[in-house]
């Protein structure tokens, strides 16, 4: 289950090598760090059925941690930001192992209804995840008799906040670990937390970004 505009525009080149270097006021929420706590429960389903489903089953599992957001980069001319998610969780309940995650996330920022709640929509889907040891829950959908606990991490977000410059989102989605089809160490299944955070911005103080 599971869980950041002055214009002026001068360019150096030094011989093959050039930069642009754009003074760019952005949002605050854009770019720079983040930092999120987030807690969340495993589903019965699959990833799929966990996305559509009105009749979610649940275990009795869950997971709290921590996650830090770093915006590298903001497309010029979409609505898109470049992340790095870092994440460190705990699971509680049947399980009891920690949890570590890091993967590049995709922000899309621009829905027709963001002038009455500014939403976002975050997707990873390649990264990487490990576990200090397998659950029940996961060994039993291994596919290989033993689980793994190195897996990917693919993660989804819809995120809320009151405006583009708030510092503080709301957010809910979906934390899954996959052998990718048996890819990663001949495991074929894994677990889906669903979760809901809050995410703290703070935003880089320069005017400056290079291109």
């Amino acid at each position: 289950m599971q869980a950041v505009v002055s214009v002026g525009l001068c360019s150096v080149s030094l011989g093959p090598l050039s930069a642009v270097a754009m003074s760019d006021e952005l949002p605050n929420s854009d770019r720079g760090w983040a930092v999120s706590v987030f807690g969340g429960m495993l589903t019965e389903n699959s990833f799929i059925d966990s996305l559509y489903s009105i009749n979610e089953r649940w275990a009795n599992d869950y997971l709290a941690g921590v996650d830090v957001t770093y915006t590298y980069y903001r497309l010029p001319t979409l609505p898109v930001d470049l992340d790095i998610d870092v994440t460190a969780a705990k699971r509680f309940g049947i399980d009891h192992q920690w949890d570590f995650g890091v993967i590049p996330m995709v922000r899309w920022k621009e829905f027709p209804w963001n002038n009455y709640i500014c939403t976002n929509f975050r997707v990873g889907l390649v990264g990487a995840d490990y576990v200090t040891g397998i659950s029940p829950w996961e060994l039993h959908w291994a596919g290989n008799g033993h689980g793994s606990r190195f897996l990917n991490y693919l993660c989804l977000e819809l995120d809320f906040k009151p405006s583009a410059a708030s510092n503080f989102e709301w957010y809910v989605g979906w934390h899954h670990r996959s052998g990718i089809f048996g890819l990663i160490n001949d495991t074929w299944g894994g677990s889906t937390y669903m979760d809901t955070g809050l995410r703290r911005a703070y935003p880089v103080k320069t005017d400056t970004h290079y291109i």
